[in-house]
């Protein structure tokens, strides 16, 4: 994807032009600015709940219900902004996010 444009600002960086756009940033503040069954594909990378530290903020939930709370607010907000025809990728979900999407998708 040739990046014809560039937005940063402090809380999402966003890369690309009028037909493809790559978001990065807090997906549960970036996913309520775009419009419904408007996106072809999400691919995520969740953080995983294991402690590992990215630039200072650790990425562990104080439960693991916590964690999972907040996996299933992202996902319902991806699966409002997908077209009827989008699709939803990731790089690795855990089994128990796996579980409670199988009444939504089709997981592959």
């Amino acid at each position: 994807m040739e990046c014809n444009s560039f937005v940063n600002n402090s809380t999402f960086e966003i890369y690309g032009n009028s037909d493809e756009k790559i978001i990065r940033g807090d997906a549960l503040e970036i996913l309520k600015t775009i419009p419904d069954e408007s996106v072809d594909l999400i691919f995520v990378d969740p953080p995983y709940n294991i402690g590992k530290n990215f630039a200072g903020r650790k990425d562990k939930w104080k439960t693991d219900d916590e964690y999972l709370s907040w996996c299933y607010q992202w996902i319902d907000l991806c699966i409002l902004k997908l077209k009827q025809n989008g699709s939803l990728n990731s790089a690795k979900l855990c089994k128990r996010l796996r579980m409670g999407l199988l009444d939504k998708f089709w997981i592959l």
